[in-house]
């Protein structure tokens, strides 16, 4: 799986992951998708290494080589918000397909997304807090930590008959909509 490092040209981030954790344990299997076959408006993965370096942890070690997204830019102007939102949702939609639930949005518009200045697009990114489901999508093969978002979405999906019994890949289009009150 390792690529050639002199070959990533473009700007990219090292992100280090203990396999101990099950958030990283799921990241890792993310970017692992994304590696073999990548998704556009999903943060593109240019390696994918097993380290031996020392550190307090245990388990295994293993770094991810992100493309580097400009995360200093929010889209304010209702054109850039409408761009936002529509690469957010493709983002969204190509990750149901691979059966992720990506979960991990924040209240600032811009917190897990970036812009690539390469593709010209906005992109998810930070993989820790999803979880991934069966090919049902009705049951989960790695369930996401128990993490705010995540509960919120259980509490709204327990007390609605609308949501009731409805496939996993809804609680992030449940949690965009509550959080940023847009449609998916």
């Amino acid at each position: 799986m390792k690529l050639n490092k002199l070959i990533v040209i473009n700007p990219h981030l090292e992100k280090y992951i203990n396999t101990q954790s099950r958030g990283s344990l799921i990241e890792l299997k993310i970017a692992e998708s994304i590696f073999s076959s990548p998704l556009q408006n999903v943060v593109k993965v240019y390696d994918i290494c097993y380290c031996t370096i020392q550190n307090d942890f245990h388990g295994e070690i293993y770094y991810i080589d992100y493309e580097l997204l400009n995360t200093d830019i929010i889209p304010v102007l209702k054109n850039e918000r409408k761009k936002f939102f529509s690469h957010i949702r493709n983002g969204i939609h190509e990750l149901h397909n691979r059966n992720i639930v990506y979960i991990d949005f924040k209240y600032n518009v811009g917190d897990n997304t970036g812009f690539s200045k390469i593709d010209n697009e906005w992109k998810l990114y930070d993989f820790d807090a999803c979880g991934i489901t069966d090919n049902t999508n009705m049951i989960w093969e790695h369930e996401p930590d128990d993490l705010y978002n995540y509960r919120h979405v259980k509490k709204i999906i327990a007390r609605s008959k609308k949501y009731r019994n409805c496939k996993l890949t809804k609680i992030d289009e449940i949690l965009f909509r509550w959080i940023h009150n847009v449609e998916l």
